[in-house]
């Protein structure tokens, strides 16, 4: 008998570590949180109030370096952080790297999506439904990873332009779609590094915490760079930043 592939070996049936599920997927009028593990580590996945799959987007949030899954998950607030973005998304928080010298888990994001389609096939968005990454900190360099993926178009980075500037410009000039916002405390010589030779990058001196104080070119803006007075953590943990830059995102919102 053949071994059996790496691909077949991770989508082998997950073990759930928790009561916390989906139950009956037609009542999708309250919010639902999931939490399953495979080779990778801990995936956790919220599902939003009245929750639409036929027409809802896709989120993955990478955590940044000194936490895991499930301290980001409680500790940052990240289930009340996206349902204060009121998108029409599934949120899906999988393992990421906590130390620095540590590799990203993930080789490549289809894996990570064939997991989640695996465990959830009736919640998952169409192939192609809008797919939006954010990350925090360290999380640039498995998200730098992904960037082949012909479903990333808009990436998020919460002071988290550490590096991958030259693989980030060339995906950005690869196609129209493509977009980027950032927001920078202690990147923010990187990030002014990064933008300056860009001709069509947007800069704004103060991150708002509502989407209704920038303006309309910002808004659509391909690439758009704002500094902020909150440290490195509290970009993540004050529950503005995020819900703000997921309503910039083409994520649907939600009916």
């Amino acid at each position: 008998m053949s071994r059996p592939s790496r691909r077949q070996a991770l989508l082998a049936p997950l073990a759930l570590l928790t009561p916390t599920c989906f139950g009956d997927r037609r009542a999708q009028a309250a919010p639902r949180e999931l939490r399953f593990k495979v080779p990778q580590g801990v995936v956790r996945v919220y599902r939003p109030p009245h929750y639409d799959a036929a027409t809802a987007g896709l989120a993955i949030y990478v955590h940044g370096l000194y936490t895991d899954v499930d301290h980001a998950w409680t500790e940052h607030r990240l289930p009340e952080q996206f349902a204060a973005s009121r998108r029409n998304a599934l949120f899906i928080v999988p393992a990421a790297r906590s130390e620095a010298a540590a590799m990203p888990p993930w080789d490549d994001l289809q894996t990570l999506l064939d997991l989640v389609a695996r465990e959830l096939p009736d919640l998952l968005p169409d192939a192609t439904a809008p797919l939006v990454i954010a990350g925090h900190s360290g999380a640039y360099k498995q998200i730098v990873q992904w960037l082949p993926h012909p479903r990333v178009h808009t990436l998020l980075f919460l002071d988290a332009l550490y590096g991958g500037e030259v693989e980030l410009r060339a995906w950005l000039d690869a196609a129209t779609e493509n977009r980027m916002a950032l927001v920078n405390h202690d990147t923010i010589p990187a990030a002014h590094t990064f933008i300056q030779d860009v001709p069509y990058a947007l800069y704004r001196k103060r991150c708002p915490t509502q989407l209704t104080s920038l303006t309309p070119a910002e808004r659509q803006a391909k690439l758009l760079s704002m500094d902020t007075r909150t440290d490195h953590f509290g970009i993540v943990t004050n529950a503005t930043v995020l819900p703000m830059l997921l309503r910039w995102s083409p994520l649907p919102a939600r009916g």
